[in-house]
């Protein structure tokens, strides 16, 4: 057929004229708090796809990882404690204080698209009893919400935040907080 975009393929039709699949896995081995190691795969888009110019919460950035390192290196700061991710993004900092042995965590991200994505690695990468210490929620910074989600989710004896000021409104916000 003359004019035609799709073909028809294993699993369906494909877009010819569409760039490659933006979807991505990153896979992760951290240590828990027993010392065993676990894989953690998180499905979330590559950095340099359209989907994170929508919300950079769908990828790993460069910091994530190695906060990730510093907490199997400081278990302390995660063991027996609550706490709080913000900006979690695809989860891998909580998932991990989770890991650590916290006794609650809280992950948090403004983007919708990037709190869905964010609980279903969640629900894929921890078993029903990791998954009960974990809950994800939407949090706007500078929002009225912030009053309500402190009233809440209490206070937290350790905050991480892995990638979370990136612009300067970013920033501006953080000043009044």
């Amino acid at each position: 057929m003359a004019g035609a975009t799709t073909m028809k393929g294993k699993e369906g039709y494909v877009d010819l004229f569409g760039g490659s699949d933006p979807r991505q896995s990153f896979d992760f081995n951290v240590k828990g708090d027993g010392g065993a190691s676990k894989t953690i795969r998180l499905k979330g888009f590559k950095l340099d796809s359209n989907e994170t110019a929508q919300s950079t919460g769908v990828t790993m950035w460069k910091a994530t990882p190695r906060l990730v390192d510093f907490l199997q290196s400081s278990p302390e700061l995660c063991k027996g404690r609550s706490v709080l991710d913000l900006g979690a993004g695809l989860g891998l900092v909580g998932i991990t204080a989770q890991l650590q042995g916290a006794e609650s965590v809280v992950m948090t991200d403004g983007d919708s698209q990037t709190l869905a994505q964010m609980r279903l690695n969640v629900k894929e990468n921890c078993s029903a009893d990791e998954c009960k210490s974990i809950s994800c929620r939407q949090l706007l910074w500078g929002s009225p919400q912030m009053d309500m989600f402190e009233k809440q989710c209490g206070r937290f004896a350790t905050i991480l935040g892995a990638d979370v000021i990136y612009t300067l409104e970013s920033i501006l916000v953080c000043t009044r907080i």
